[in-house]
């Protein structure tokens, strides 16, 4: 640490030291020292439970606390302590980043810089977390290597020396905060209530006559799900820990979170990961700027969290099931609650897996349909651009993209040919044994380069999606013979990807009736003739195969990647700020990565009537592939691919409008099949929303090494999850 640091950081606690001795023994400042005291003693759970109730009731010097020995030496002795003083500054520090936010934030109008300054801040709040010492002038001196927050770093002392000035006393300002929090956990518990549509006291463990209180509890383990608070059910009482309730808006986060968890059924309690569903619902219920903060600081010590986008998972179920999605999902816990105490994430996956299938009718005004269709040539076409063509002021513009979001959950992605990132694509489908259809296939999700696993219906009924690094590619033909040793499957087709197709295309929906309307007779006739005269030799004439090469890529390419498939209109300024680089060299990148065909901007809808699927297989010359490709474009939306192996052909999944499926089948059938214009196909019904998803491990590359691929561990791994299964 700078010298000039450490003596400004010194100078800072000697002050705060002074005032700390000064004043009278109150709430705050007797239980910062109580907390140490207590982590050097062994107390029984009576004496604990005694204290914690003096505790609540504010009182200091009870007799209850003379059963400590020596209790008044003790108190004297960690007065002078470094850890006291050091929680009673943190009060302090909270104080003083709460003026900082209160002051600025109204000031950012451009949402990048707005979040870039909130993202500054969320890492100055976590020097109000209960770190050692040494950890926490370590980040504080993180702060000084950056230009930017080393500004908010001297705004932040700025403000701690006007504190100093004024003499602040976090005891003579607690019952204030205290009040404060009261009414706000009584407004976040009623919009938790329109939230979710639920009463209180109707689902969760809410009580009336909730009190909340504020004191440093000896025994609060930072580390734990619900961090910053403590809550004591017998009592009906909040804790918040004292360094938050001065900090505004971290506080209503907290109190926000709080009131979500009251409303949740305690069929979740023990649930690993539950509390990211009260981070969500704590999200919808504050505030817009409150809600950007408690997006960067609801973690606290949560490494795990910190790791699992749980708000814009939460976010894409609600655009996918609907925004009565909370009250659907709590409604199916509390009754499941009633024959069962606890679920696990698997089966609360399950639940909301269920939701998803449910058909949701969307329907498209004519503006809507228009922006649709411009973004189904043009994703990453502009709001400007948009208005340029429709004649729609950008303000509209803006506010019709909002609405498709949420309404049919259309979002710009990305289409990604991973044959360019040094990775071979296998689709394989499975006939696994009945009985051990689900083990079987959480075991093969432990393998790291598995991307999808979908339940299908049909010959097979398990589509496994692996992406290996492309020197491994082997690797898969061993793994699937360990199953076949074990007799663990009945049947395999392997196929190898040599090519992505994607393709979303509005067309066919008409506003008139608000649905789609697929003419599916006259598209399979389309489709024979087209065949049958080789109508596809003039569409394609002149246009060459194009030859797959390799790019050279970085590990930040990939996690761009990651990042863009989600929202490919991410700002290249978020972007580089959530992988520590600028915004510049963010949209170099992605130029790159366009021009060189690694990516294709893309529309995608998980939501927009298309809620059945089928998935086909079909073995045919290469001519012919690209002329079903052809067709297969005219269909509202289908993901493909073009593979050897089992099959020479094309692979499809297909999304038709709900109730239409016989007719794909129908058309399929007796256009493409009676005809025998394929050689050989499959047929599958899939579960489209219950399959397992996502992206490469792109924790397993290095710039260096490429892709970090340890085939014998793999294998081990699998053995020995397959033992678990007692399977001879």
């Amino acid at each position: 640490m700078s010298k000039k640091l450490s003596s400004k950081l010194e100078s800072i606690q000697d002050e705060i030291s002074k005032i700390f001795r000064e004043n009278s023994l109150k709430i705050i400042k007797f239980s910062a020292i109580l907390k140490n005291i207590f982590k050097n003693l062994n107390v029984d759970e009576g004496l604990k439970n005694e204290v914690l109730i003096l505790l609540c009731k504010g009182l200091i010097f009870n007799r209850t606390f003379r059963k400590i020995p020596k209790l008044e030496q003790l108190i004297i002795e960690y007065e002078n302590s470094n850890a006291s003083l050091l929680d009673y500054s943190k009060c302090f520090f909270a104080k003083a980043i709460s003026k900082i936010f209160n002051e600025k934030i109204i000031k950012y109008k451009n949402e990048a810089a707005r979040r870039l300054f909130l993202k500054d801040l969320c890492e100055l709040t976590e020097i109000l977390h209960p770190l050692p010492l040494e950890k926490l002038l370590t980040k504080i001196e993180k702060l000084q290597f950056n230009e930017r927050t080393s500004v908010l770093f001297g705004e932040f002392t700025d403000k701690l020396k006007e504190l100093i000035e004024l003499k602040w006393n976090p005891d003579l300002e607690i019952e204030k905060k205290i009040d404060e929090a009261q009414r706000e956990i009584e407004i976040y518990i009623t919009r938790m209530e329109n939230f979710s549509g639920f009463k209180r006291g109707t689902i969760g463990n809410y009580q009336e006559g909730l009190l909340i209180h504020c004191f440093f509890d000896p025994w609060y383990d930072e580390k734990s799900s619900f961090w910053g608070v403590s809550f004591y059910p017998i009592l009906n009482i909040l804790n918040l820990q004292p360094p938050y309730i001065f900090f505004d808006v971290l506080r209503r986060g907290l109190l926000a979170r709080e009131a979500a968890r009251f409303f949740t059924p305690g069929i979740m309690e023990k649930m690993e990961r539950s509390y990211e569903q009260m981070d969500y619902c704590a999200y919808k219920i504050l505030d817009d700027f409150e809600a950007e903060f408690w997006d960067f600081a609801r973690h606290g010590l949560r490494e795990e969290s910190k790791r699992f986008d749980g708000i814009n998972y939460y976010l894409e179920w609600e655009a996918i099931v609907g925004r009565d999605f909370l009250n659907k999902i709590l409604s199916r816990l509390k009754s499941i609650n009633r024959f069962k105490s606890e679920i696990n994430f698997a089966e609360y996956q399950s639940i909301v897996d269920s939701l998803a299938l449910k058909p949701k009718r969307i329907e498209l005004n004519p503006e809507e349909l228009s922006i649709l269709n411009f973004l189904s040539e043009k994703p990453l076409i502009s709001a400007s651009g948009l208005s340029q063509k429709t004649g729609l002021s950008i303000p509209t513009v803006q506010k019709l993209l909002k609405t498709l979001r949420l309404k049919a959950n259309i979002w710009p992605s990305l289409l990604v040919d991973l044959n360019k990132l040094n990775v071979t694509c296998f689709l394989v489908l499975l006939k696994i044994a009945p009985r051990l259809v689900n083990e079987l296939i959480n075991i093969i999700w432990f393998f790291p380069y598995c991307g999808r696993i979908y339940k299908i219906f049909g010959e097979t009924n398990a589509l496994c999606y692996f992406q290996v690094p492309s020197r491994n590619e082997d690797f898969i033909h061993e793994y699937l013979a360990t199953l076949k040793r074990m007799d663990l499957i009945e049947k395999d087709f392997v196929f190898k990807v040599e090519d992505f197709y994607y393709n979303f295309n509005p067309r066919f929906y008409d506003v008139n009736i608000n649905d789609w309307n697929v003419p599916w007779d006259e598209w399979g006739l389309w489709l024979k003739e087209y065949l049958l005269t080789k109508g596809w030799l003039h569409a394609f004439k002149g246009k060459k195969q194009e030859q797959k090469r390799k790019i050279k890529i970085n590990k930040i390419d990939l996690e761009i990647i990651r990042l863009l498939r989600v929202n490919a209109r991410y700002p290249f300024s978020e972007l580089g700020l959530k992988l520590g680089v600028s915004g510049a060299y963010i949209g170099q990148r992605i130029r790159h990565l366009i021009n060189s065909k690694i990516i294709t901007p893309t529309i995608a809808s998980f939501r927009i009537g298309l809620d059945e699927s089928i998935f086909t297989v079909f073995d045919c010359k290469e001519e012919d592939l690209t002329a079903i490709k052809s067709a297969f474009d005219e269909l509202p939306m289908w993901q493909g691919f073009k593979i050897s192996g089992d099959m020479e052909g094309i692979a499809a999944m297909i999304y038709v409008p709900t109730g239409e499926l016989q007719e794909l089948l129908y058309a399929i059938n007796k256009y493409l099949i009676e005809p025998k214009l394929v050689n050989k196909y499959m047929i599958h019904i899939i579960e489209r929303w219950t399959g397992m998803r996502r992206w490469l491990p792109v924790e397993l590359y290095t710039d260096n090494i490429g892709w970090i691929f340890d085939k014998e561990e793999y294998l081990k791994q699998l053995k020995n999850e397959l033992e678990k299964l007692n399977i001879k």
